[in-house]
């Protein structure tokens, strides 16, 4: 006689045997990618970073004139704003290349969720609020360690100041996609990797200086923003490691070139509304929040 399991094709059991894990196992601080992996999305950044804006720049020079000599090229790529201006739009295309190759570490070409396994979520004792006075504060304290310690003037400032194009596209890549990119890359790809290897503390340790090297060419002239740069570096790692999620360190990170960025948006419009005599105080009131910051 047969009962009412026995009805049941054994096919169906096979099915249910076949279906993948839940996505809510998933566990950030244990990612499906390796060190390897992660260093290979590392090393790309920074070769697309290095490659792409000089390959534009050597181009657009080329074709508006052929026959400069290499002395010519090299003066005029850091003199010329609109050369300049292309070597800063370069890095947007290097990325949106760069989350598309962690992206197919992460994912393995889709097979896997992109945020989820990142942790792109809050912690529940560490939310928005939490993530944006911290980086309020650390800002702070940046600010007073660069306007007390007179650095020379960076590579980038120079950069930043041949032309007001230059200015605004700067502060659409520091506000907007730097933070996405960089957090993803250094907190959301390498840390889990290398903190499952080495462990919490020495992976809070590579992961914060590998951060902090890229930013040494770009500021070597002023060792205190290259500080701040690293102090902040240890922060978003720190918080990272505590909270084992992404997203809080994303909104740090937005808020803390955010307003850097708005700064440099507005420095033009505020000095010139100083030079003609308008709105004074307003004026001396920025221009010295201006100087506190840089």
């Amino acid at each position: 006689m047969n009962t009412s399991t026995d009805s049941i094709d054994s096919n169906e059991y096979a099915h249910f045997d076949a279906l993948p894990p839940a996505y809510s196992t998933i566990d950030p601080n244990n990612p499906r990618w390796g060190v390897a992996g992660a260093f290979f999305v590392w090393f790309a950044a920074l070769w697309m970073l290095a490659l792409i804006p000089a390959f534009a720049v050597l181009v657009f020079l080329y074709l508006k004139n052929p026959a400069l000599s290499p002395d010519q090229f090299l003066r005029a790529a850091v003199s010329d704003p609109a050369a300049v201006l292309v070597q800063i739009a370069a890095v947007i295309p290097v990325h949106l290349l760069t989350l598309g190759v962690a992206w197919a570490v992460v994912t393995q070409f889709g097979k896997r969720p992109f945020w989820k396994q990142l942790g792109w979520s809050w912690s529940e004792n560490f939310g928005f609020w939490s993530s944006v006075g911290l980086a309020v504060v650390l800002l702070v304290i940046g600010g007073l360690l660069t306007y007390l310690y007179k650095g020379d003037e960076t590579d980038l400032e120079q950069l930043i100041a041949s032309s007001n194009a230059a200015r605004f596209t700067t502060a659409f890549l520091a506000a907007i996609t730097a933070p996405l990119v960089e957090e993803i890359v250094y907190r959301g790809v390498l840390y889990p990797a290398a903190q499952r290897v080495m462990g919490m503390f020495w992976a809070v340790v590579v992961v914060s200086l590998l951060f902090t090297l890229p930013h040494v060419l770009q500021y070597r002239q002023n060792i205190a923003i290259i500080a701040v740069i690293s102090a902040f570096g240890f922060a978003l790692t720190i918080v990272r490691a505590r909270t084992k999620r992404l997203l809080p360190c994303f909104v740090m990170h937005a808020v803390f070139n955010g307003i850097q960025a708005m700064a440099l948006v507005l420095d033009p419009f505020v000095n010139k509304a100083n030079q003609t005599g308008g709105k004074q105080m307003g004026a001396i009131f920025y221009t010295s929040f201006i100087k506190f910051l840089n």
